[in-house]
């Protein structure tokens, strides 16, 4: 997955959960940029086929009300990043290095089971869907001790 893809992604998913159109993001923008993005260029960009300025990045940013590294988080079960020079690198989601060794290991696991369930297509819906559920709230339990251990160090 490119990373312009895994951009443009983001900023669709975020802009219909705020619940604008392209046209009325487009029209947010130009608060930032001077000028407004037609709604072509917020399709382009949504596609993953537009590059962006850090200007850009900051604007869209802002007026989806999310941090610039939001953009760029890969989506659930992207496992390979390309960049426009065309090296390929394995991102791998489950790489937490602060978390015991059988937090990793059902990380893997999940991680292992939703990739060959893509591979497969044998797998329902529902069961993908509950492996996700488990995988996002792994994160989450995981980030929340990470933050309380963090406090309780300082």
């Amino acid at each position: 997955m490119r990373i312009e893809e895994i951009v443009g992604g983001r900023l669709r998913e975020r802009r219909e959960a705020e619940g604008l159109t392209q046209e009325e993001f487009g029209a947010e923008l130009a608060k930032y940029l001077g000028k407004p993005w037609p709604r072509q260029a917020v399709s382009t960009a949504e596609k993953g086929h537009r590059s962006f300025t850090a200007a850009e990045l900051m604007a869209c940013s802002m007026a989806l009300r999310i941090g610039v590294a939001d953009l760029f988080k890969p989506p659930f079960g992207a496992f390979e990043l390309t960049f426009p020079s065309g090296l390929t690198i394995a991102y791998d989601p489950s790489a937490h290095p602060d978390e015991s060794p059988e937090i990793g290991e059902v990380r893997r696991s999940l991680t292992s089971f939703i990739e060959h369930a893509r591979e497969s297509q044998r797998v329902t819906g529902e069961a993908l869907a509950f492996a996700k559920w488990l995988y996002d709230d792994l994160n989450k339990a995981t980030a929340s001790r990470s933050a309380s251990r963090a406090s309780r160090e300082e």
